[in-house]
């Protein structure tokens, strides 16, 4: 900001403009649930986990390993 205004002195004022205009720092934007990455949930975290431990038990069970 202060470059293109041709000022030689970095003020708060110029700071403030800067951050402003900047997209990847402004707070609406980066905290927005429609942003948040979709993924698998902890419902399928969980029910994986379980099929894993059950499958884990069913091969030390049987198949002595």
């Amino acid at each position: 900001m202060a470059y293109g205004r041709g000022d030689t002195k970095i003020t708060n004022i110029h700071v403030q403009r800067a951050i402003l205009d900047t997209e990847d720092v402004r707070i609406e934007q980066n905290f927005t649930s429609k942003d948040a990455p979709k993924g698998p949930g902890w419902g399928l975290v969980l029910a994986a986990t379980v099929v894993g431990g059950l499958l884990t038990y069913l091969a030390v069970s049987f198949l002595n390993i």
